[in-house]
């Protein structure tokens, strides 16, 4: 099955995103939210911005490319989190990118929950009444319990919105946060 960023018509996902994305969990977030998350050495649940399942359950949201992101027929959303959401937090930006950190779901324990255990949750929250308000991204949204450590994130990512430009970083520094604001400026210059 194809994949499609269905907020930029039926473009594809570049196979070179893909390659990265899949098979793996992440948490998408804004250039400043992830210079917050180094400071606080820890991914908290957000209060504001997306409001779904997770958020409702006390859980940070992820991204679960496992094999239910395989089956997903409600793709369009993605590109939203390859800048679109960040330029809500962050204000306007000459170029708006997202920015993922990959989470090592073996160090959580107990705390991960895949994308197939939230869409149960939500279908059984739905069914029983309860659910009206509560949303979850089908196939790809997953969770964990209140918190991810620092020590759990893996590479960085960082994804421009309109042309899907990519860096990726071996490991969350501070070093390559600055690195990725200079290649963003670097960017909006060339543009």
């Amino acid at each position: 099955m194809s994949r499609v960023w269905l907020t930029n018509g039926d473009q594809e996902i570049p196979e070179e995103l893909w390659s990265q994305l899949d098979g793996r969990v992440w948490h998408a977030t804004s250039l400043c939210r992830a210079k917050t998350i180094l400071k606080c050495s820890e991914i908290r649940v957000q209060e504001d911005g997306y409001h779904g399942l997770n958020k409702y359950k006390g859980r940070v949201c992820v991204f679960d490319f496992g094999n239910t992101s395989r089956d997903v027929h409600s793709l369009g959303h993605w590109s939203e989190w390859c800048g679109y959401q960040q330029a809500k937090i962050e204000g306007e930006v000459a170029v708006r990118m997202g920015v993922w950190l990959e989470i090592n779901v073996e160090l959580l324990d107990e705390k991960f929950y895949t994308a197939e255990q939230i869409g149960k949750e939500f279908k059984t929250l739905i069914n029983s009444g309860k659910g009206k308000h509560s949303r979850h991204i089908p196939g790809c949204e997953g969770g964990v319990d209140e918190r991810i450590a620092v020590e759990a994130i893996g590479e960085v990512l960082a994804v421009t919105q309109t042309d899907k430009k990519m860096k990726l970083c071996s490991e969350f520094t501070e070093l390559v946060l600055e690195q990725i604001a200079e290649w963003r400026l670097r960017l909006a210059s060339e543009a």
